[in-house]
């Protein structure tokens, strides 16, 4: 908790200096300001297709991820649940945004308290899955506060620094012990993450 408490305290300042940081890199920029929107539209789908249906945000950072996800998508029965697809990358968001295989298409809002908790609640998630390791410490916590259930798919801690560094190990450990459940591509690195 020491390691969330931390990463909260400087939050607000991470937020203040967001603009700046938007103003050299394009990628942040385009996200700053077009996530908002993005969540108005997925909010407007939610609302006239799958209010009934139970919401399943899986997230994917860049076109890789969103690969991985694929054939997962193609397998959820879409008359029982609204599927909500997140990206982090404008790169992914731009090509796939319209994609058949989510009902609706958003911004992964970044990482702070006020629009992971306003986020989580104004689309009603109820299961937040997250492939391989774009992993946001913040929304982990409040999903596991609000009920949502989390999974990690693909999880994918493969550098010998990320777990054998007493620091990182543990921070690392606060951040994993919030799933509901993971999942590893191999015996390898499920014994990284054990």
């Amino acid at each position: 908790m020491f390691f969330l408490s931390l990463y909260w305290l400087i939050s607000p300042i991470l937020w203040i200096l967001l603009p700046v940081f938007a103003i050299f890199n394009t990628k942040i920029r385009h996200h700053w300001l077009h996530e908002r929107s993005s969540w108005k539209e997925a909010l407007v789908r939610r609302q006239e297709i799958g209010d009934r249906r139970k919401a399943v945000l899986f997230h994917a950072a860049s076109a890789g991820e969103f690969e991985q996800l694929q054939p997962i998508l193609k397998k959820v029965d879409r008359s029982r649940y609204f599927v909500l697809l997140t990206f982090f990358s404008p790169t992914v968001f731009l090509t796939e945004k319209e994609t058949a295989l989510a009902d609706a298409v958003c911004y992964h809002p970044f990482d702070f308290p006020w629009s992971a908790w306003f986020f989580f609640r104004k689309m009603e998630i109820q299961y937040y899955i997250i492939t391989r390791n774009d992993i946001w410490p913040t929304h982990l916590y409040f999903a596991k506060k609000m009920g949502i259930y989390t999974a990690l798919i693909n999880a994918n801690i493969y550098r010998d620094s990320h777990y054998k560094s007493g620091v990182l190990q543990g921070i690392i450990k606060q951040i994993l012990v919030n799933f509901d459940l993971i999942c590893t591509g191999s015996e390898r690195l499920k014994n990284n993450l054990i």
